[in-house]
């Protein structure tokens, strides 16, 4: 029979996940763009932070993954630039990662800046329609900076990160009733009930 009492043994120094060193945030990419899309963008926040935590151990100064995710778009080219040494140490093709970096940061400033400056009384096109484009137009970007940390964290297809939690399906919930409530404020607006 086995020792109530005895104090649980574990290993208390960290160990690398690989022998290049803590691997990246792993998800699949129809994890990832299902996440992205219902909640309206919101999940770049936890991937870029999960990103950044994985990392703490690479880099040799003290982070914040907070506000590395919250100040993502200052961040992104650092966090690519780790991806390609990740990929070049494991002898992999290197990655040109300025086109993926540069969109990204463009359109997320653009999307803040658009959020930020737009009010109830700017027109349907500037509320509603560029909004959801810039969001869909961040995707591809981000897509193609996951496809290399996958890569990297020789995972490149996400299979240890594609199934669904139950926080992931809450957080999917909580997006189609933000989606349902932006779709009938398009109507409202656009039937002019708004006045």
């Amino acid at each position: 029979m086995e020792n109530l009492y005895k104090t649980p043994e574990a290993t208390l120094t960290e160990q690398p996940v690989s022998e290049h060193g803590a691997s990246f945030f792993v998800t699949s990419i129809a994890k990832l763009c299902v996440l992205y899309l219902f909640t309206m963008g919101a999940y770049v926040l936890y991937w870029a932070y999960r990103h950044w935590d994985s990392q703490r151990a690479e880099i040799n100064k003290p982070i914040w993954p907070v506000a590395r995710s919250i100040l993502l778009v200052f961040y992104t080219h650092s966090l690519c630039a780790l991806i390609s040494r990740r990929l070049e140490a494991q002898q992999q093709p290197a990655w040109q990662y300025g086109g993926a970096a540069n969109w990204f940061v463009l359109l997320s400033a653009i999307s803040l800046a658009v959020f930020v400056f737009t009010n109830s009384d700017s027109s349907l096109l500037l509320t509603l329609a560029l909004p959801l484009f810039l969001l869909l137009a961040s995707l591809p970007p981000m897509v193609a900076i996951q496809r290399q940390a996958n890569l990297a964290s020789l995972d490149p297809q996400g299979k240890s990160n594609s199934s669904y939690s139950g926080a992931n399906i809450g957080w999917i919930l909580v997006g189609v009733l933000f989606w349902a409530l932006t779709a009938l404020g398009a109507v409202v607006i656009g039937l002019g009930l708004d006045k």
